[in-house]
């Protein structure tokens, strides 16, 4: 009798132990699975954020585009603010006419654009030299100096060559030899692929485009006669010349928050000048930092 009380209680001893490890085990699984969950959902959370955010800058496009493009005289209004889905925010568009098109500028108005941003004459003419070479649909470089236009890919110890076709963004003048992750900070904004001319309206450049034109026009530059970006004859022409928007593209940046930490570039084409309907090009995410005023 004795022997059977100690052997059931040495079982219940045995099961009891059993059943501690056993919830033991099942709480470090339920531990380790939430562990994952956690982990996977934290990581999933800038992607569901960065998602909010382009939505909130489409939504403020699509306001801006249908009600607040023009003013109460029927002129361009570019720049303004509101609030979408609670949040602020606030916009100025570009008109990409108003910038330089890498894939049709001439390359006296590529190598302005360089040199008005403190680049030395041989190395602006050299850059504007590879955009030409990287667009164009032969192995010759665009240089006076003749060669082959993939002698700097070889060079510098790139495995690619020359595209020999357009620019897709702007950000592929990184594709090339002397470009520079600093260079191309310093003048990304002169630059474009959207527009569908090979010169700009200067009634929709910014005060950086505006000095490319200042600079050559100062110094003749490639011995050609500027146009002045400050004869009021000249922006006021180009404006009635361009007073057709359908064709056109316009980016338009979307600061979101109270401090605009958030910053998105929507790209958008208009179809037509009756009803400004349009389509998205691109949506960007951009830094909210300004590029520096000389790349020197």
């Amino acid at each position: 009798m004795s022997m059977n009380k100690n052997t059931h209680q040495a079982d219940s001893g045995f099961t009891l132990l059993t059943a501690i490890w056993l919830l033991l085990i099942i709480a470090t699984i339920a531990l380790s699975l939430y562990a994952s969950a956690l982990t996977l959902r934290q990581g999933e959370q800038p992607e569901i954020e960065a998602a909010q955010l382009d939505q909130v800058a489409l939504s403020a496009v699509q306001i801006f585009l249908r009600s607040r493009l023009l003013d109460e005289s029927g002129n361009l209004s570019l720049a303004g603010s509101m609030t979408v889905d609670g949040e602020p925010v606030s916009y100025r568009a570009r008109v990409e006419t108003g910038k330089v098109n890498i894939n049709r500028a001439s390359t006296a108005l590529l190598s302005a654009a360089f040199a008005s941003k403190g680049i030395e004459q041989i190395r602006a003419e050299a850059l504007a030299y590879e955009i030409a070479d990287w667009r164009d649909q032969d192995n010759e470089t665009a240089s006076p100096s003749g060669g082959d236009e993939r002698a700097p890919y070889i060079a510098t110890g790139l495995t690619y060559d020359p595209r020999n076709g357009p620019f897709e963004t702007v950000g592929e003048l990184m594709f090339l030899p002397s470009i520079t992750e600093e260079l191309f900070d310093c003048t990304r904004n002169l630059f474009t692929v959207y527009s569908l001319q090979s010169d700009v309206n200067l009634a929709f450049a910014d005060d950086d485009v505006l000095n490319i034109f200042r600079f050559a026009w100062d110094n003749v530059w490639a011995g050609f006669t500027w146009p002045d970006p400050d004869d009021p004859t000249v922006i006021s022409n180009m404006r009635e010349a361009s007073s057709d928007i359908a064709g056109q593209a316009m980016t338009i940046r979307i600061r979101i928050g109270a401090l605009g930490a958030n910053t998105r570039d929507v790209t958008v084409r208009f179809k037509s000048s009756t009803d400004y309907s349009f389509a998205i090009l691109a949506v960007r995410n951009q830094p909210t930092t300004a590029p520096p005023a000389s790349c020197s």
